[in-house]
């Protein structure tokens, strides 16, 4: 592997971390709203986004043995949580629109209407969170299928996604959604992320996957 393609691969290591983080950020303001208390909206959106992201390495982790090229895999799933992130303000709407409706004939502060609450809020992260889960083991299989000794170096690259995450969770709550908002953050990372995908995309017809 060349030196220049083994930082780019840190690079997509770094910047899927930074991203991720950034949307867990931006969901906890966005439930907040739905769910009504702060508190609640971070404990729904920790717990969706680690079980999400568990059940996504499972899920994929058997896939990325049997895949031909993991890195365009991973390039589809990254297009998909890019494109979703773009609308998800949509989507948040629509779900707050049908709690709202829903509440309507519930008492407040029921045990049915707080279900129905979580139950929206967890509906409109899991299915990126699932996605994301499946970035890392599909990423890494292509690099340990690629380069001799780079399975040693595993615990390297998974460091490198845990900075970006650290970078992108600090931008998320102290600069972006103070500066753009949360619909704006949101709309920008996810264009971004899509754009990771698209490069990743072309990259993978230039670096067939080993068997």
């Amino acid at each position: 592997m060349t030196p220049a393609r083994r930082v780019a691969l840190f690079v997509f290591f770094f910047l899927t971390g930074a991203f991720g983080l950034v949307y867990e950020v931006v969901w906890s303001r966005y439930l907040a709203v739905l769910v009504g208390n702060t508190a609640h909206a971070h404990t729904v959106v920790l717990g969706t986004f680690m079980g999400g992201l568990a059940l996504g390495a499972w899920l994929f982790g058997d896939l990325a043995d049997r895949v031909r090229n993991g890195f365009r895999a991973y390039g589809l799933l990254e297009l998909v949580i890019g494109a979703y992130a773009v609308v998800f303000d949509g989507v948040f709407g629509l779900a707050l629109d049908g709690v709202l409706a829903a509440s309507a004939s519930m008492e407040p502060g029921s045990a049915g209407l707080t279900a129905l609450k979580f139950a929206a809020a967890i509906g409109c992260i899991l299915p990126p969170t699932v996605l994301m889960g499946g970035t890392l083991p599909l990423l890494t299989r292509f690099l340990t299928a690629t380069a001799a000794g780079l399975r040693q170096a595993v615990s390297r690259l998974y460091a490198v996604n845990s900075l970006g995450a650290v970078a992108g969770g600090l931008l998320a709550g102290f600069v972006f959604i103070e500066a753009l908002g949360l619909d704006v953050t949101m709309t920008l990372v996810g264009t971004a992320n899509a754009l990771l995908a698209l490069a990743a995309l072309a990259l993978s017809q230039r670096w067939p996957q080993a068997t």
